[in-house]
């Protein structure tokens, strides 16, 4: 272990996020946290002295405190200067960046790879993840905000002179606009209506009489294929890419039509959340907010909105990523398992690959030690001393502790649950309590079996606390070593009223 990186490892303050990663999707993002940009341009601020660990398809991050203070108060400043700011900057994201990336995913994936020369695939690969990375050099601040944005409300609205109850709290951090899944879950659900008033039709989907459903309801048909093209990418993450088949919302479609309250409940997400918004309009006019306040409350449900459009940006680029790796494989003779483990700045060592890279990804499966200090210096530790790291790391994270933020209110016990990957899914019972590093969309499934929730990171306005509120399940959210503190089975009491997690 170099003596300067351990020195600075034990002299710094340490906040960790991790989850189910392969370094071919991940590194992207991953190396953009020297380069932060605000309507394309680069700003003072950044993230310095990020450290990754890679091993066993799983990434740990460890950002410095610091930092991740120094970026959340740039755009704080903002923000309190201009209170459009934030809300300028996520439509500009959403009009001029996203939607060249999507035409470019849309272009990769109808292009048949085999067929471009070296030159015209490099040439592409490139173009394509100069835009992927833009997309998130303008929204990778929104991390800041996990540690940053608990402090924030515990300073303006609960420990204040001017105090806000837990309750208003969570109904003045209500999102404004559906999530990227329950906009999907409203389309399909507007799907399933439509089969359901035709008794032809609904019989046809519940008896899973799906042949020549196309000749006989086309148009219908169409609006599936529709969807299916929509939102092919929701279950990917970092670690698990593959694209959804029609048959599978066919039997959601299936499972609606069979459990008619589901259905009313999915077609009244938008409605309910116009109806939260009238409220929260209502509130704030009662509470009588300062200006600042007013401006922080847009801050942080924007971000907690535009985070979701992240997460759903990401999961369409990974088809992407994952169609590039398939031609690596295919021309450099890599096999997946090395090829998950390269970096995507590794291309041409990936299509040309020497005795010795290949040695360093095999080297690479068993752990690897990433640190992005500068723009233009990352170095890399392989092998035994990436443990050596690591170890050092989490012992600077906070364990006897084990206190978050409050997302949705309420006293559970209950077994712990440790989930840190797709795979750990079919082991969650219903009444369990939830432990995850964080959650993405494809865990609401099992979200909405849990009696609490506990994540290891993530802030206020982060993905598990938004859901915790909607689905109405107490949560505490950013509650560093957690993931070590219990054992699967343990009974444990969540208090999501003080944010603390203990073992009975």
């Amino acid at each position: 272990m170099k003596t300067s990186v351990a020195g600075m490892i034990k002299r710094t303050e340490w906040y960790r996020q991790g989850g189910a990663a392969v370094m071919w999707y991940v590194s992207p993002p991953w190396s953009i946290f020297t380069s932060l940009t605000v309507f394309g341009k680069r700003i003072p601020v950044t993230f310095r002295n990020m450290i990754g660990h890679n091993a066993k398809d799983f990434f740990t991050m460890y950002w410095t405190v610091p930092s991740m203070h120094r970026v959340a108060k740039f755009y704080i400043k903002k923000q309190l200067t201009d209170a459009s700011f934030i809300k300028r900057l996520r439509c500009n994201w959403n009009r001029n960046v996203i939607p060249q990336l999507d035409r470019m995913i849309d272009e990769i994936r109808s292009t048949d790879l085999r067929l471009l020369s070296e030159h015209e695939l490099t040439k592409l690969a490139r173009r394509f993840v100069a835009q992927y990375r833009l997309a998130w050099s303008e929204s990778i601040f929104h991390d800041a905000f996990d540690l940053v944005a608990t402090e924030l409300i515990r300073s303006e609205y609960l420990e204040n002179k001017n105090r806000v109850s837990q309750t208003s709290l969570e109904l003045l951090l209500a999102p404004t606009e559906p999530l990227v899944m329950q906009q999907e879950q409203f389309e399909l659900a507007r799907l399933a209506q439509t089969a359901a008033h035709n008794r032809q039709l609904a019989r046809r989907i519940q008896i899973h009489a799906w042949k020549g459903l196309h000749i006989a309801f086309p148009k219908f048909f169409a609006c599936v294929i529709q969807h299916q093209q929509r939102y092919f990418w929701m279950f990917n993450d970092y670690e698990h890419v593959v694209d959804i088949p029609t048959a599978a919302f066919l039997r959601r479609i299936r499972r609606l039509l069979q459990h008619s309250f589901d259905l009313r409940c999915d077609l009244k997400c938008i409605e309910s959340i116009r109806r939260s918004t009238s409220k929260k309009d209502r509130l704030m006019r009662a509470l009588k907010l300062t200006p600042r306040q007013k401006a922080l409350i847009s801050l942080l449900t924007t971000i907690q909105i535009w985070r979701d459009e992240r997460k759903a940006m990401s999961q369409r680029a990974h088809t992407v990523m994952r169609q590039f790796g398939k031609e690596c494989m295919r021309r450099g003779g890599l096999p997946e398992n090395e090829l998950r483990c390269a970096f995507y700045w590794d291309w041409d060592k990936v299509l040309h690959p020497t005795a010795a890279f290949r040695k360093e990804l095999r080297l690479r499966t068993k752990g690897v030690v990433h640190r992005v200090e500068r723009a233009t210096r990352r170095t890399i530790a392989i092998g035994p001393i990436c443990d050596s790291y690591k170890r050092l790391l989490d012992e600077r994270i906070q364990k006897n502790d084990l206190r978050g933020m409050p997302a949705y209110t309420g006293i559970v016990r209950g077994k712990a649950r440790i989930i840190l990957n797709q795979v750990d899914f079919p082991k969650f019972k219903i009444g369990d309590v939830l432990i995850t590093p964080n959650t993405r969309p494809e865990y609401v499934q099992i979200m909405k079996k849990a009696s609490a929730i506990v994540t290891e990171e993530g802030g206020i306005t982060s993905h598990a606390a938004i859901v915790s509120r909607e689905l109405r399940i107490p949560a505490i959210v950013g509650v560093q070593g957690v993931l070590e503190a219990f054992n699967n089975g343990d009974l444990i009491e969540v208090d999501a009223i003080q944010g603390t997690v203990i073992k009975l």
